[in-house]
């Protein structure tokens, strides 16, 4: 790869290499991505908007981020499928 610079500005040509139209940040690059050198190298940025799916644990409050092992466990391998398919669209 051909690329100098620093986070942002390093981050945007390596990214192009690979042909993209679009990079996909974490919602955190929000604060601390700089657009700048995207835009230099014509990538549009699209940040992550993860919103996750809730389901029974078995208490009164869910709690997001346990794992596949969580669901697993609470809803079974067909739960889980059936959880996956969900077009909330």
């Amino acid at each position: 790869m051909k690329a100098s610079g620093s986070r942002s500005g390093l981050l945007a040509p390596i990214a192009t290499e690979f042909g993209p139209d679009v990079y996909l940040s974490g919602k955190a690059g929000r604060d601390c991505l700089d657009i700048g050198p995207f835009e230099e190298v014509s990538l549009k940025v699209a940040f992550q908007e993860f919103k996750h799916p809730t389901y029974g644990q078995g208490y009164s409050d869910f709690k997001p981020n346990m794992g596949v092992q969580d669901a697993l466990f609470n809803l079974g391998g067909e739960g889980v499928l059936g959880m996956l398919e969900k077009d909330d669209g």
